[in-house]
């Protein structure tokens, strides 16, 4: 799709299987240019096996929500722009879900609200890799919220910048390091290691108590709640 527009009004899109088919079920691999997908009325639902070819210079724009159901959702060294919430779900029988692009832009602006983000959500037991850069580059961090639902993984490989807020609800957060300069709240696990210039808020639940940091916390003038903070030299 070279410069192409697909809107549906009053309801969703899914992409699936392995076939060549461009009509509103897309099929398989597809090479988008310069290309947008819009959902007004319902999601824009990513299927097991179907793929989206994104090149350097050509973004994707996801324009409505996403549901993702593993497989490799995205590939290839251009930039998918998520401009609307996104749900990652298990689907049985299906891998993670990978979004291999070079970057992806996980936090678009709400359209006519400047400074207000998108949400994300990782439900129960799912897994979400992001193999490329969260924004436009290394050093444009995340403004949005992501959720990371009980049981769930969300492992970004390379290392991000938290300047909106990661909610955890018992799931496991990996990868990359993690400077966090907004907040990070919840309860759960943090394996990846840890800079510290925003506020961490442990908050008590019903199964646990607190975030669970595995790898190297350093203090870098943030806040931790309870006080105080697990920082390493």
């Amino acid at each position: 799709m070279n410069n192409g527009k697909i809107i549906a009004e009053n309801g969703g899109l899914d992409f699936f299987g392995e076939g060549i088919d461009m009509s509103f079920d897309l099929d398989g691999d597809q090479v988008w240019e310069n290309g947008y997908v819009g959902a007004t009325g319902g999601a824009i639902s990513w299927w097991p096996n179907g793929v989206a070819m994104v090149s350097y210079g050509n973004p994707l724009h996801l324009e409505g929500e996403s549901d993702y159901f593993g497989g490799t959702s995205s590939s290839g060294s251009g930039t998918v722009i998520q401009v609307g919430d996104a749900h990652v779900y298990r689907y049985p029988g299906a891998s993670e879900t990978i979004l291999g692009v070079a970057s992806y832009i996980w936090d678009g602006e709400r359209v006519g609200a400047p400074g207000v983000y998108f949400d994300s959500y990782v439900e129960p037991n799912a897994h979400l890799v992001i193999e490329g850069d969260i924004g436009s580059s290394a050093l444009d961090g995340f403004d949005g919220t992501v959720h990371v639902r009980e049981g769930a993984v969300l492992e970004v490989q390379k290392d991000w910048i938290v300047e909106g807020t990661l909610v955890l609800h018992g799931g496991t957060v990996r990868g990359g390091e993690i400077h966090n300069m907004g907040s990070v709240i919840g309860y759960g696990t943090v394996e990846s290691d840890f800079i510290n210039e925003g506020s961490v808020i442990a908050s008590s639940a019903e199964l646990e108590g607190g975030i669970d940091f595995t790898g190297t916390f350093t203090c870098a003038g943030g806040t931790c709640t309870p006080d105080p903070c697990p920082c390493e030299p």
